[in-house]
């Protein structure tokens, strides 16, 4: 498939953008983590340099569960900006502050600092009882691999305070769809995490389980999640940008056997539109 450089930039763009999970930290797993940078390691892999800086602010909305394993959906609306320099730095709402450590052709690398906004037992009342999760800082290290045209992505995270724990994700991805003006990813994804993180998130203690009227539970390590996702980005003319994405997971055992999960599919949607200057 002969892919046209204008249509890979602003996919990549947009595609960076629309991580939703702004607002909530549950959210920020209802959409795969590919779809955070998809297109950005094909961006640069005809080896032309990269713009010395990226300035795009979007408009966004987004339909996700109010947590992981329910199944009422929630819609907001919230603006969203990105500043990159070349393809070394970045300064996002959504991926935080970045460092590409080695970005080649084939390869890209890199660690990132974010923001986990936590949660509360206020989010929904099947929650109530359960512990609240703090905010806090969110360190990850990535690793992009490039068989041209599909990539490889894998992502290790780590959640540095409030519920500690470790998270990784792997995924696999590639463009079904590439024109001047229409771009199309579709991608599998995982994600599994420590007994830490899980129990955080989908545990319940003997005190918690008699507050919100629901057995007890500890959840072990293992997947919390696979997902299949579609990005569509559609340019109509200059630097507008028009972003569609949609995805559904379905939740591992330790997850969706829990007492908080009641449905083990999650459905996500997310909409933009954006402006590059």
């Amino acid at each position: 498939m002969q892919l046209r450089r204008p249509a890979w930039a602003l996919i990549a763009v947009i595609a960076t953008l629309l991580r939703p999970g702004v607002l909530h930290a549950e959210d920020a797993l209802a959409l795969p983590e590919w779809v955070l940078s998809a297109g950005i390691p094909l961006l640069y892999h005809d080896g032309e340099p990269a713009p010395a800086w990226s300035v795009t602010a979007l408009a966004a909305m987004e339909t996700l569960p109010r947590y992981a394993g329910d199944d009422v959906l929630r819609t907001r609306a919230f603006p969203l900006l990105d500043v990159r320099y070349k393809d070394l730095a970045f300064a996002s709402a959504i991926e935080g502050l970045g460092v590409n450590l080695l970005h080649g052709r084939t390869c890209r690398a890199g660690v990132t600092l974010n923001f986990d906004p936590g949660r509360s037992p206020a989010d929904a009342p099947r929650l109530r009882g359960t512990r609240r999760l703090p905010p806090s800082p969110d360190a990850r290290a990535f690793v992009d691999y490039v068989i041209f045209p599909a990539v490889f992505r894998a992502e290790l995270r780590h959640t540095l305070a409030g519920a500690p724990g470790w998270v990784m994700d792997a995924a696999a991805y590639a463009p079904v769809l590439a024109t001047e003006q229409l771009t199309a990813f579709v991608g599998l994804s995982a994600t599994v995490a420590d007994h830490t993180w899980m129990n955080a998130r989908f545990g319940l203690t003997p005190s918690q389980a008699a507050a919100a009227g629901l057995p007890a539970y500890e959840a072990p390590a293992g997947l919390r999640s696979a997902a299949l996702a579609a990005d569509l980005a559609w340019t109509p003319r200059g630097p507008w940008l028009l972003n569609l994405t949609v995805s559904a997971q379905r939740l591992g055992a330790a997850a969706g056997d829990s007492p908080l999960t009641v449905t083990r599919i999650e459905p996500a949607l997310s909409l933009s539109l954006g402006y590059t200057f």
